[in-house]
Order: C-alpha cells, then structure tokens, then sequence
C-alpha cells in the first residue's frame, strides 16, 4: 500500500525549503533560485512536488533488438 502525497509542496514544506513564511519572501526565494511556481487566488506561492523531487523518467519503449546470428561465408 503507498501513500499518495500531494500535487503540491505543503505550507510546512515550503516554509522548509524557503526558510520564510510570508508569501512575499519564498516567491523571492524562489525566484533567486530559479524554481517554478504557480500563484494561488490568495497570491500564496504552490511549486509542484515533482520540480523538487525531480521529474521522474518516463519509461521509453524501446525497439527489441535483433537477435545476432552469423554469417556464414560461401565457401568456393
């Protein structure tokens, strides 16, 4: 069973990893270290969890390769 955490950093989260509080300040924050983030309706900064945690890789279908056989040379 996994725990599914939010879309986005909680205000707890934020406060870590701004080290401010008010809105102002982490938006400044956020902006001298070039992280992206949306506004609430409230002008309340949200970043998405996976900017922080790093976006995970997307699994790419590759094409199965060709299994090797010799090549025989003719013999003349």
């Amino acid at each position: 069973m996994t725990i599914e955490q939010p879309l986005f950093l909680t205000d707890d989260e934020m406060h870590e990893l701004t080290g401010y509080k008010r809105s102002a300040q982490q938006i400044e924050v956020l902006k001298a270290n070039a992280i992206p983030y949306t506004l609430t309706g409230q002008e309340k900064p949200r970043v998405c969890r996976s900017v922080i945690e790093g976006a995970r890789p997307k699994k790419t279908q590759t094409k199965p390769q060709k299994e090797w056989s010799p090549t025989l040379a003719k013999a003349s």
